[in-house]
Formats: structure tokens, C-alpha cells, sequence
């Protein structure tokens, strides 16, 4: 089911990102999965790069989280070895914006992930609780980090 929403929405999913610091890409706890924080990266190459309502639009950082949850969906199809259906929901996502003190459009970038999850899990298993908060800066500048919690059959 999974792929095939992907697939729907014209998506295929990036290989899984590579670490570029000391941490691992995901860690299994009990029934649950931790994904480390996802940059808007794609082809190793960061797309999405300052500060959202400064140097890039409220619709720019939506696209920017969109990707982020894209490239955390790929850490967890390598996760559960491509068995979607060992995922029972998505717990939580974390999103970070790097923006100004002034900007109060946050729900509306991580609404760029939020919106993906749900679309491509469906309801029961994508909605999800969420944070999303801005930040005076993230690696490399980019404009999105979020992170997420996956429930495990």
C-alpha cells in the first residue's frame, strides 16, 4: 500500500541518507523506531538552504519538510527491510525550522510533512502527534530538520 501511495503522488523514495556526524541512522527500541533528525537532502545534496520566511517562502520550508519526511521514510523502509506493514503508527514528528525570532507560520511548513505521512499511510496508522519549532539555525544551513517516532508491529 505504501508504494503504491508513493507512487500516486509521483514519488520514489531517495536512498537512505548517509550519516555525516557521529550518530546512527535510526535506532529500535521494544515496538518502536527513532529516526534521526532528516535534512531536506536529496542525491547528497542539500536543496532547501536558510531561513524560512527570509530567505525562503512559507511554501519553499512546506516543500523542504515534504522532502525531510520523504527522506525519513527511506530510513525506515531500510528499517523493517521494505515491510511496510510492520509499521502500526507513526507516534510523533519533531520538525525544526530554522527561521527569525518573528516568524509564526511553523505548523504551516511541518504541515508539509504532516500532510505527506498521512497521505501515504492513511489516516489510521499516519496521523500523528507533532512539535514543530523554530531554530536560529540547523546543519549547513538547511531550512527543515524533523525527526520521527514509529510504532512497530
Amino acid at each position: 500500500m505504501v508504494e503504491q501511495e508513493l507512487a500516486k503522488l509521483g514519488l520514489v523514495l531517495p536512498d537512505m541518507p548517509r550519516e555525516v556526524s557521529s550518530y546512527i541512522q535510526y535506532r529500535i527500541a521494544g515496538s518502536f523506531i527513532f529516526i534521526t533528525g532528516r535534512l531536506p537532502m536529496l542525491d547528497g545534496a542539500l536543496q532547501y538552504k536558510g531561513k524560512v520566511g527570509k530567505d525562503l517562502t512559507v511554501q519553499q520550508g512546506t516543500d523542504a519538510a515534504r522532502l525531510c519526511a520523504q527522506n525519513l521514510l527511506s530510513v525506515v523502509k531500510h528499517a523493517v527491510g521494505g515491510d511496510w506493514a510492520k509499521i502500526k503508527s507513526i507516534v510523533r514528528v519533531n520538525g525544526a525550522i530554522n527561521c527569525e525570532s518573528s516568524f509564526e507560520d511553523h505548523s504551516k511548513v511541518m504541515n508539509g510533512a504532516s500532510n505527506l505521512l498521512v497521505a501515504v499511510f492513511g489516516e489510521q496508522v499516519g496521523c500523528h502527534t507533532r512539535t514543530a519549532i523554530g531554530v536560529n539555525s540547523l546543519p549547513f544551513g538547511a531550512a527543515v530538520e524533523i525527526d520521527a517516532v514509529f510504532e512497530l508491529i
